[in-house]
């Protein structure tokens, strides 16, 4: 089951996301969360960051960069930040499903 973690700040962020699978979802990147979805996830899991109303700033999206995160876009519309984390649950265990039966 996905655990929600409630974070203080950037900092917090980036030191939990260091050494682990993380997407920033952001409607500009490049690549899609489908597209970069592992074919598996290790035992520590993968982190999908959604930023708050209003979104991150600019400082905010390079200190989770600098600290792994990948920039992934769910769709190309902006959706509340509410949606945005239902929305990419599901993409996320659908694909990871859908890899697992692929073996």
């Amino acid at each position: 089951l996905p655990a929600l973690t409630e974070i203080s700040g950037i900092e917090e962020l980036a030191k939990k996301i260091a050494g682990r699978t993380a997407f920033l979802l952001d409607p500009y990147a490049e690549h899609t969360l489908l597209e970069s979805i592992p074919y598996e996830v290790d035992d520590k899991g993968l982190i999908l960051i959604i930023g708050p109303v209003g979104d991150f700033t600019d400082v905010e999206k390079l200190q989770l960069q600098e600290a792994g995160a990948r920039p992934t876009q769910l769709c190309r519309e902006v959706l509340r930040s509410e949606t945005a984390a239902v929305v990419a649950l599901g993409v996320t265990a659908t694909c990871l499903r859908t890899t697992r039966q692929d073996r």
